[in-house]
Parts: C-alpha cells; sequence; structure tokens
C-alpha cells in the first residue's frame, strides 16, 4: 500500500501516535535516571553518616551531670563532671571562692578533710548550716551543696510570724484608742491575712534568690573547672605531637 491510499487525518494520526510514543519512552528514561540518581544519593548520605575517626581529646571532653532541688527547708545541688586537674588545686579553689562569695569578713568556713571526701561548712547569722562536699576519684569529680533556708516552708512562715506581728499591733491599738472585743478581733484578722501574705512573699522570694544564687555559684564553678581542664588536655596533646 503507497502512501497516497492514506488520507490526511490518517496521517495526523499516526504522526501523533509515534509522538505519544516518544514522550512515553523520554518519561521512562527520564523516571530511570531520577531513581538511579535517588540511590547515589542515598548510598552518598549514608556514607557521610558513618562514624569519622575522632581524636582521643573529642572522645575525652568532659561531661557534667545534676541534681538541683529546693523543698520547705532546704537546697540540695549536686554535680557530677571530669577532670584531670588536681584534687588539691581544684579543692583550695573551691574554698578561696567559696569564703569570697558565702562567708563574713570576720569569719570564713570550716575546712574538714576527710579520707573519703572534703567538707567545707559555714553557719550564716540566724545559724543556718551551708556544707559543700568535694570528692574526686581518679577523673570523676563529685560537688554536692546542701543549705538550710528555713525551719519550714515560706507559707508557715507567712502564718505564724504574721500573727505574732499582727497580735503586737492590735495590742497597741488596743491600749491607745481601747476599742470593743469584737472592733479588735476584727483588726486583728485582717492585720493577719495582709501580714501573713506579705511575709509569705519575702519569705519565698528570699529563698528562690539563695537558691539561684547558689545555682549561679555551683554553675560557675564547673564551669571554671570545665574549660581549665579542657586546656589542661590541649596542652598535653601539644606536648605529645611536640615529641612524636
Amino acid at each position: 500500500m503507497s502512501y497516497k491510499d492514506y488520507s490526511v487525518e490518517a496521517v495526523k494520526e499516526i504522526m501523533n501516535q509515534v509522538r505519544d510514543s516518544q514522550k512515553t519512552n523520554q518519561n521512562s528514561d527520564t523516571n530511570q535516571l531520577s531513581l538511579v540518581n535517588s540511590e547515589r544519593f542515598k548510598e552518598k548520605s549514608l556514607s557521610s553518616k558513618k562514624p569519622s575517626i575522632k581524636s582521643d581529646y573529642e572522645y575525652n571532653r568532659p561531661t557534667t551531670a545534676e541534681n538541683n532541688l529546693i523543698n520547705e527547708t532546704h537546697i540540695f545541688i549536686e554535680k557530677w563532671f571530669e577532670s584531670d586537674l588536681s584534687q588539691d588545686l581544684m579543692w583550695n579553689e573551691i574554698q578561696t571562692k567559696l569564703d569570697d562569695t558565702f562567708a563574713d569578713k570576720d569569719t570564713s568556713g570550716k575546712v574538714v578533710d576527710e579520707p573519703a571526701k572534703k567538707r567545707w561548712i559555714y553557719k550564716n547569722h540566724s545559724n543556718f548550716e551551708m556544707i559543700l562536699s568535694f570528692t574526686k576519684s581518679d577523673r570523676f569529680v563529685n560537688l554536692k551543696v546542701t543549705e538550710r533556708i528555713g525551719f519550714w516552708s515560706a507559707k508557715i512562715d507567712g502564718i505564724l510570724h504574721g500573727s505574732y506581728t499582727s497580735l503586737v499591733l492590735t495590742g497597741l491599738l488596743y491600749t491607745t484608742y481601747e476599742p470593743s472585743i469584737s472592733v479588735c478581733i476584727g483588726i486583728f484578722m485582717a492585720l493577719w491575712v495582709m501580714n501573713a501574705f506579705a511575709i509569705y512573699k519575702f519569705s519565698d522570694s528570699l529563698r528562690t534568690k539563695k537558691h539561684k544564687r547558689l545555682s549561679k555559684f555551683t554553675d560557675k564553678l564547673v564551669e571554671s573547672f570545665t574549660l581549665r581542664n579542657e586546656d589542661h588536655q590541649l596542652s598535653n596533646i601539644g606536648a605529645e605531637s611536640i615529641r612524636n
């Protein structure tokens, strides 16, 4: 059959089928190429995530952990970290910073050296005790700080002291103006509510301030030792590389 036997419409239909077939083949090739590139990208990504060889310094970077809490009567802070610094150097620096930060001008903390640990004990004007214990075993350091901040909670503090102050003020009003008993009771109750709330807020803010101060002190102490330990490790690595 010659091309003259095809009509114009038939030729157009054949050409359209050819174009469609070419597009289908082209898309198939593109999809295959994309799949190959995707597999290569995955392999490259996985290979980049494989652990590389690190220096001893990177593996031995100091790690830290801590417990930090406050209850009705005490603050408890405990920290663990690693250090190659000598025990005597660290303990002398801890004592100096404790005396400079917490002790009075005329009174320093009492130092207790025990075989297993060292302790620094200090009592403030309220006779509340603060104790810091320091233990170092090989590279591992444990710092534990306990401070008494009250005999009871801030709420009980407000209720008790609020009642005392309200009773004194009511007594002064009674001796001065001699109101009736019912008026005195009303004045006492009103003063008690106001004084209890004010003393509670003051006691609570004071405890929070002490907690933040002690937390900041221990954080800076550990940070200082960590940075000095990193410098110590880097200097050791540099010395070894020079010798080699």
